[in-house]
């Protein structure tokens, strides 16, 4: 905050505050302001004005350039006497109908803005005789500029305008003037018309306006301007010495209006010039996006012209512009298109990941939506997952984990952050310990790389840590505990083998004492053998081969097994018992017949069985024999 604003103030009425950081204008201002002549605010960061604006009703000039103003307070008004206005490179949009009630004005520059449109109010400001609105974004010039009598200087260049009204011919004071146009006639005139040469040259332009003015025209496109002011015949097709037509040009200047009027007015859209560039990557390549969605509205070919990129699906994503790629793609660029070091999209999306993460993190969703190819090499063998270690991007290898996971959840193969690329093979882990980058070294162990892997030339990844040696430990460590874990995972394996040859080699022996007393026919060693038994399957056996005796001892045994637990066993002692019922009451059916009948449908199904036993010792099998 500045101490005493007085002492800023100057005999004759100067008060310069500029480069000061100020946000807003300082409230000592009111004390002193009818001593104020001249107010100099430059270089601040002031976003707005606030009332004690309205105090300075004996300022002459204002000068706001370079501050972040939005907008202009209806305060102005009060700003009577004012005759110069400063307020370039700020961010305004819009302008106050009150700002061309200041009929004292003479100088008005608004250069480096965003404003949109000048209201028919501006035919107010009758004493103007300078009038900066260029590189803003005017949509059209008003008719009513013609009402400012005595302006002599007006700047219109780098707006998006495509038409001029031919009420400009009123202007006849007019010794200063500016418009891109004038670069695209043949040969090229200078943007910015002054001295006795421009004024001959503004001479022509009233000219031009006043005849189509009688041929009832109030408007002028780019086309006939530019034919006008060219000596040779103008061809809107022609290309320079570099192949490059009038629409590669405005792109590369950034002339937006110009753009407009050249595809009104017909130019090839999809023109290459000599580094195989249409306009449409050219405005990518120059971030001019305005531009680029200007050619994608007026169906420019966009599978073409990609020039080194390979293709403007490449350069969107270069640029982090999620909106484009989404469109790109749904034209249907491939995701897998090589630009000239053989990088697909995701590779170059990879590259520059961390500078935009967010809207990175968008792009790359689309593009593995889309089938780009996780595990691509480019020419020099690198994948994905190299160049984020190599390029230390570590919000992309946590992208990639995220991916991963989501494309396994599918049954579909993600990232592998194992694979080996370059000339010697190394894997993601050993380019981010050559770097010494510990923190991406942690995060890649993180996410599932192997300390362990060697390279073409037999070197894990501590091995390639250039004696950084918080490096060469960790990595040592890591490694020795992936050693460890792999030896307690195959020790515990082999127990979980045997315990499970053991089982089987129990329910074996079980098996063949239950047949040999069934042989042997010790019906109460089966019941023995029975109660001894611990597997289900096994007990349901017993009791099948139990009621194959027929007889009635057998019955307290089955209603006990009819009282299990196991559904295996009741169910077969139900069976059994209704087997020995039909063998009691049907009597003429015979020993053959009823044994048919009984192996027909055992319980113990084969499926359950085969956990434990292979298909041979099952008992039916060996009755059958």
């Amino acid at each position: 905050m500045i101490a005493s604003i007085s002492s800023y103030l100057t005999p004759t009425g100067d008060l310069v505050l500029k480069e000061k950081q100020l946000t807003a204008l300082p409230k000592g201002i009111a004390s002193i302001s009818s001593s104020i002549i001249q107010l100099d605010l430059r270089n601040n960061s002031i976003t707005h004005l606030n009332n004690v604006m309205s105090s300075l009703t004996h300022l002459r000039s204002l000068d706001l350039r370079h501050n972040l103003l939005e907008t202009i307070s209806e305060d102005i008004i009060s700003l009577i006497h004012l005759k110069i206005l400063r307020l370039d490179n700020n961010s305004l949009i819009t302008l106050p109908v009150e700002l061309f009630s200041l009929t004292s004005l003479t100088i008005l520059t608004l250069n480096r803005n965003s404003v949109y449109s000048l209201p028919p109010q501006v035919s107010g400001l009758k004493n103007l005789m300078s009038l900066v609105i260029s590189s803003n974004h005017l949509k059209y010039v008003p008719y009513e500029l013609s009402c400012l009598k005595k302006l002599k200087i007006l700047y219109l260049h780098g707006n998006d305008f495509t038409l001029l009204p031919t009420s400009l011919h009123e202007l006849t004071n007019l010794i200063e003037f500016s418009l891109e146009w004038f670069r695209y006639s043949i040969p090229p005139l200078p943007r910015v018309l002054k001295n006795k040469i421009g004024e001959a040259i503004i001479d022509s332009l009233r000219s031009l306006c006043n005849t189509a003015l009688l041929r009832g025209r109030k408007e002028i496109g780019l086309l006939d301007f530019v034919k006008h002011f060219s000596e040779d015949t103008f061809d809107i097709g022609r290309v320079d010495l570099r192949n490059r037509t009038a629409l590669h040009v405005a792109v590369l200047s950034g002339d937006n209006g110009v753009i407009q009027g050249l595809v009104s007015a017909g130019c090839p859209l999809n023109a290459l010039d000599a580094d195989g560039f249409s306009a449409f990557v050219l405005a990518l390549k120059e971030n001019n996006i305005k531009a680029a969605s200007l050619l994608i509205e007026s169906n420019a070919d966009l599978t073409i012209g990609g020039g080194c990129f390979g293709s403007a699906l490449n350069l969107a994503v270069l640029k982090s512009e999620p909106k484009l790629v989404a469109k790109l793609l749904a034209s249907g660029l491939s995701p897998n298109s090589t630009d000239f070091r053989g990088n697909t999209c995701l590779l170059s999306l990879i590259e520059v990941f961390d500078k935009n993460k967010h809207q990175n993190t968008l792009i790359g969703d689309m593009l593995v939506q889309y089938g780009a190819d996780l595990n691509k090499e480019n020419n020099e063998r690198w994948s994905a997952v190299h160049l984020a270690a190599k390029e230390k991007q570590l919000s992309a290898i946590k992208w990639m984990k995220k991916t991963n996971t989501l494309l396994g959840l599918e049954r579909r193969d993600g990232f592998d952050f194992n694979s080996q690329g370059g000339a010697h093979g190394w894997t993601a882990l050993h380019i981010a310990s050559h770097s010494g980058d510990y923190n991406t070294v942690e995060v890649l162990v993180s996410v599932g790389a192997k300390p362990s892997l060697k390279n073409y030339d037999g070197k894990t990844p501590k091995d390639t840590s250039r004696g950084n040696l918080a490096l060469f430990k960790y990595l040592s460590r890591i490694e020795k505990d992936c050693h460890r874990f792999k030896q307690e995972k195959k020790i515990n394996m082999c127990w979980e083998i045997n315990k499970k040859n053991n089982e089987i080699s129990t329910i074996c022996d079980e098996y063949r004492m239950i047949y040999e007393a069934y042989c042997f026919k010790e019906r109460e060693e089966l019941e023995e053998l029975y109660e001894e038994s611990e597997n289900p399957v096994v007990k349901s056996d017993t009791v099948y081969l139990v009621s194959l005796f027929k007889q009635k001892k057998s019955s307290k045994m089955l209603y006990k097994a009819k009282k299990s637990k196991e559904l295996l066993i009741k169910n077969e002692a139900i069976h059994a018992m209704q087997f020995m019922k039909d063998f009691y009451y049907e009597t003429s059916r015979s020993m053959t017949s009823l044994k048919s009948h009984r192996h027909i449908t055992p319980q113990a199904s084969l499926p359950n069985l085969l956990e434990f036993v292979e298909e041979e010792t099952r008992v039916d099998t060996l009755l059958m024999i």
